[in-house]
């Protein structure tokens, strides 16, 4: 699989992760300007902005780590406008990291940070 691919995949497998936790998809891959959100979700009056980010390496124990800074701060001004435009005034606003590493041919870890990015 090539990066990409591999990024896809990844923010695939978080979908279904929160989908079973009732959250529903409200958005993938939204593009703002220049920069992206790679997962919108809903459950209730909780609007939550999703980071993810996939690893394969062996170096990387911890994908959640991938998430620089400089990162952390894009993603938060991208969520920012995002829920200005189509939150609701009673929404509770999270903006989350999940970190998933990949195990080819096994069950990928997922960790999930929620409300990382502030």
């Amino acid at each position: 699989m090539h990066k990409k691919q591999i990024g896809r995949w990844g923010e695939t497998v978080a979908c279904i992760y929160f989908w079973v936790r009732g959250y529903r998809i409200v958005a993938r891959n939204v593009k703002i300007g220049r920069g992206e959100l790679d997962i919108v979700l809903r459950r209730g009056k909780e609007l939550r902005i999703v980071e993810v980010r996939t690893v394969t390496t062996a170096f990387l124990a911890d994908a959640t780590l991938a998430v620089n800074v400089r990162k952390q701060k894009q993603v938060l001004k991208l969520a920012k406008h995002y829920f200005s435009r189509y939150g609701k005034p009673d929404d509770q606003f999270y903006c989350d990291i999940v970190g998933i590493r990949l195990y080819f041919g096994l069950v990928p870890q997922i960790r999930w940070l929620p409300s990382e990015i502030r």
